[in-house]
């Protein structure tokens, strides 16, 4: 990851508005955007979810092992990184299968 997509990066994580990100690091909006899409489908960044689909949005951090898991996962399926997550916690969640994934008993 080169050091300006790191900055876009961190400016999403904070909320910073594309334009003020586009500013700060002295290119157009029009990079900002290109290097948003580019995260959005490594799956590093998410959209917020459209109106009226009732979910809520979710942002965790994983360790690199797992994101790279996660990764591999996902494109064997076809699926973004956060379709796959969102797709396994459905099931978990649906099936009442959290024992059965989190060994927390022991």
């Amino acid at each position: 990851m080169t050091t300006v997509e790191q900055s876009v990066l961190d400016a999403f994580q904070k909320d910073e508005q594309p334009a003020t990100t586009a500013r700060r690091l002295g290119v157009s909006p029009q990079r900002i955007s290109e290097i948003r899409a580019r995260l959005r489908k490594q799956g590093l960044i998410t959209a917020p979810p459209r109106k009226g689909t009732g979910m809520t949005e979710l942002r965790i951090h994983l360790l690199p092992e797992t994101l790279e898991a996660v990764h591999t996962a996902a494109e064997k399926r076809g699926l973004s990184i956060p379709s796959l997550v969102r797709r396994l916690v459905d099931a978990i969640a649906t099936d009442k299968m959290f024992d059965a994934v989190l060994d927390d008993e022991a």
